[in-house]
C-alpha cells in the first residue's frame, strides 16, 4: 500500500487481514473469518517505529480489530512487511461481564493512545500500543448497569480532546451518551442536557442517548457538534448544555478547520 499519498484505496492481504483503505491519521481494516464470509471492521493509527516517527521512511500502524490489536510495519511506505499481534492489548479481566468484541476507535493525544471498544469501554497506552490499561473511571461508571446498546452495539466510538486543557476530554458511547472528564480520566460525568432520549432509564436520567458522532471546532474546543439518533446538536460550553439545530440521522459530522462550516454526511445508523 502506498502511504505517500493522503488517501489511497487499496487492498493488501497479510496474515489473514486486508487493509481496504488508508488515510492518515488512520486506516480501515477488514478481518475475514475462516469461512471468508463474515468480516470484522477495524481502525488504525500511525505510531512510532524503530527508525523514528511516521514521517520517516519507516511506518508503523497500530491496528485495532475484532481480533485485538496489531502493530503493522512498512519500511518503504509501500509494502506491509510485518504483522505483530499486541500481546497485552485492550482486554477486560477474565470473568468480567463485559467482553472485547471490537476496537472501534484509536486516537492519540499528548503521547497517549486511546482505544474505544465494544463492549463499551476505554483503554490507554503510553508505550505506542505495546501494552494497554483500562480506564476504571469510565469502564466502571456508576451508571454502567443502565448502559444499553444501539443498533450497532454497545460501543465507545468517539473521542474529543481539549488542546487548552490536558485534563479535559470527551467520549461518545452508543446508546448511552456523551461523557466528559476534567481530571485526566479519573472521573467521568454524563453531559447530555438538552438531548432527547433514545430510551429513558428510570434510575439514571442522564444517560440513554444514542450519540452517533462527535466533532469539535479546532479553534474553540468548547464548541462541539453532536449527531444523535434524534438529530444534530451543538454545544458552546463544553457539553454542559446542548441545543438541537436540525433533524438528521447519520454518523458523520466533520468540522473544517479555518471556518465555521460543519459538513454532515447522512447515512443510516443507530
Amino acid at each position: 500500500m502506498d502511504l505517500s499519498l493522503v488517501c489511497r484505496v487499496h487492498c493488501a492481504w497479510a496474515s489473514g487481514c486486508a487493509i481496504v483503505g488508508a488515510s492518515f491519521p488512520g486506516a480501515i481494516i477488514t478481518w475475514p473469518s475462516e469461512s471468508r464470509r463474515d468480516f470484522g471492521l477495524g481502525v488504525g493509527i500511525p505510531v512510532e517505529t524503530e527508525k523514528g516517527d511516521s514521517t520517516s521512511m519507516g511506518v508503523r500502524l497500530l491496528v485495532g480489530t475484532a481480533k485485538g490489536g496489531f502493530r503493522v510495519t512498512s519500511d518503504n511506505h509501500r509494502e506491509w512487511e510485518e504483522w505483530e499481534q499486541v500481546a497485552d492489548g485492550p482486554a477486560y479481566p477474565d470473568g468480567d461481564d463485559c467482553g472485547l468484541r471490537q476496537i472501534w476507535t484509536l486516537r492519540e493525544n499528548r503521547g497517549t493512545l486511546y482505544a474505544g471498544v465494544q463492549d463499551a469501554g476505554m483503554f490507554t497506552s503510553g508505550d505506542g500500543g505495546r501494552s494497554w490499561r483500562p480506564v476504571p473511571g469510565l469502564n466502571e461508571h456508576e451508571t454502567r448497569a443502565g448502559w444499553m446498546p444501539g443498533a450497532g452495539g454497545l460501543c465507545c466510538h468517539a473521542f474529543l480532546f481539549d488542546h487548552n486543557d490536558p485534563n479535559r476530554m470527551w467520549c461518545g458511547i452508543s446508546a448511552v451518551g456523551v461523557f466528559r472528564t476534567d481530571d485526566g480520566g479519573a472521573t467521568w460525568v454524563p453531559k447530555n442536557r438538552g438531548v432527547y432520549w433514545a430510551h429513558e432509564d428510570e434510575e439514571f436520567k442522564e444517560i440513554g442517548h444514542c450519540v452517533h458522532g462527535l466533532a469539535q471546532d479546532p479553534d474553540v474546543p468548547e464548541r462541539i457538534y453532536r449527531q444523535d439518533h434524534s438529530g444534530m446538536y451543538r454545544s458552546d460550553d463544553g457539553a454542559e448544555t446542548w441545543k438541537r439545530t436540525r433533524w438528521l440521522e447519520g454518523w458523520d459530522a466533520p468540522v473544517s478547520k479555518g471556518d465555521t462550516v460543519v459538513f454532515m454526511q447522512a447515512v443510516s445508523g443507530g
